[in-house]
């Protein structure tokens, strides 16, 4: 069944979301920067459940290892973008805006009702 849901987090929010899409069962999941492989998380590296799936994390994160993004999205078999940014990927907002923006329209595309235009 799909909701046409699409979930987003950054950092430790898309960990959450991650988790959360085992149980919400999005159609789709974008992560920024998400807080993967880091100590004391209850599952350092959580499967995601979702349609389509991607990952944006930057080369200089200070937060969260580049190297822990690749080791999740190499086990998951996930889309994963890496930019030339920090934690925060400021620099690429229109990175992650293209990546929604797809996302959104592969919902839209796929799994939303088409609506007659008139009747």
């Amino acid at each position: 069944m799909h909701n046409g849901l699409i979930l987003v987090g950054s950092s430790m929010g898309g960990y959450v979301s991650t988790v959360a899409s085992r149980t919400l069962k999005p159609d789709a999941l974008l992560l920024m920067a998400p807080a993967f492989g880091l100590e004391d998380y209850p599952e350092p590296y959580p499967a995601p459940l979702a349609s389509r799936i991607a990952a944006v994390h930057g080369w200089h994160d200070e937060v969260v290892p580049v190297n822990n993004a690749v080791h999740w999205a190499k086990q998951y078999q996930a889309k994963l973008v890496l930019v030339d940014d920090d934690h925060s990927l400021h620099k690429e907002v229109g990175t992650v805006g293209e990546l929604l923006i797809t996302m959104i329209e592969y919902v839209k595309t796929n799994y939303c009702p088409k609506i007659p235009t008139a009747l």
